[in-house]
């Protein structure tokens, strides 16, 4: 087990706990339920972002290049950019997950409204790029390549009134090359992990089942299934591995944790490790992994933090009281993670540092 450093700890009853690190771990923010967003530098300063709404953040990412960043707010619709003293918002009814161009400067975005299919958009800076429905289906779940010219989006079945047995449409897979639909996947059960590794042309979806199947983008391949080849463009599946799906940095490594296993695998479906965790992740966001699928921060409902390296957990940390959530840095060396007291209404926010990992 390693012993971290403690570099930073803040208390606050405005905290609401959804957090973000940069990718040294130097910057780290954590949202505040009147809509700001507090960011900690490494000298513990702090600054703040302030959003168009006064609902809590949902998703945060952010760089120590500048500081800048985006964040999104599934309660007010909202997407927002912030960097070089400029800031860039839209909103779209039922905003559900995003997913940044690399250098922060626009997002793509799927839509999950309550009622009705929803829609995949790309934003960047000020300007809409494109958008397009999903016609028969809601997204859930969006992942893209660096500069976003391709873009997979996981969709799942609409409803048309709060009966949630009312349940229409086809949920799948979809793909866009720049703003146009060039590949299509029908599954039946609803999409709520996706992963899309733009280096080998395939997307690795999690299904509500808890199963896990890859695509390939690229034409069909030659597959041997009992002694029978056949041409396909289904790479690889798996039972009780899937459901909600986190990713590497380098879009290389897919991580589920499922039945209180954590499971590493390359997107070609080979296991890289696999570890016994206890506990429930709440969703894709609970499991934070680093660039290559080496260091995993994982955060469960029952209170539990875990840092778990190639297999082996290598800290873990108990936080009584209420909800935890937690970010790892894209180099794996620092991470933090707030815990909510639920009878004092305090949120504390701590910042841990392995100074023995050299990222």
């Amino acid at each position: 087990m390693i012993d971290p450093e403690e570099v930073l700890a803040k208390q606050n009853g405005n905290y609401h706990g959804v957090t973000g690190i940069s990718e040294t771990g130097s910057l780290v923010a954590i949202s505040e339920h009147n809509g700001r967003v507090a960011l900690f530098g490494e000298s513990g300063s702090s600054s703040y972002i302030s959003a168009p709404t006064s609902r809590s953040v949902s998703h945060i990412h952010i760089s120590e290049d500048g500081p800048k960043g985006v964040l999104a707010f599934m309660d007010g619709g909202i997407v927002m950019g912030f960097g070089d003293g400029e800031t860039w918002t839209h909103q779209y009814n039922g905003l559900w997950d995003i997913a940044p161009v690399h250098d922060l400067s626009g997002a793509c975005v799927c839509t999950r409204p309550r009622e009705g299919p929803g829609t995949i958009r790309y934003v960047k800076g000020n300007e809409e790029m494109w958008g397009q429905p999903l016609e028969d289906a809601v997204g859930e779940r969006v992942s893209a390549s660096q500069d976003a010219g391709g873009v997979a989006v996981a969709t799942g079945h609409y409803r048309l009134d709060e009966d949630p047995l009312s349940r229409f449409g086809t949920p799948g897979i979809l793909f866009y090359e720049w703003g146009e639909q060039e590949w299509s996947k029908e599954t039946e059960e609803d999409v709520i992990g996706l992963v899309f590794d733009s280096d080998n042309d395939r997307v690795t979806a999690g299904l509500d089942d808890g199963s896990i199947v890859s695509y390939s983008l690229d034409g069909e391949v030659l597959t041997n299934e009992n002694g029978v080849r056949k041409a396909t463009d289904k790479l690889w599946s798996g039972q009780n591995e899937g459901g909600f799906l986190s990713v590497s940095e380098d879009h290389t490594s897919i991580v589920s944790h499922t039945l209180g296993v954590l499971r590493c695998f390359d997107t070609r479906g080979n296991l890289q490790w696999k570890a016994n965790i206890e506990g429930m992740s709440r969703d894709e966001r609970s499991v934070q992994v680093d660039k290559t699928g080496d260091r995993v921060l994982v955060t469960t409902i029952d209170e539990h933090a875990y840092l778990v390296e190639r297999g082996d957990c290598v800290w873990e940390e108990s936080y009584p009281g209420g909800p935890v959530w937690g970010s790892l840095s894209t180099d794996g060396s620092t991470w933090c993670i707030a815990d909510e007291d639920l009878d004092t209404q305090i949120t504390t926010l701590n910042v841990y540092r392995d100074p023995e990992h050299g990222g």
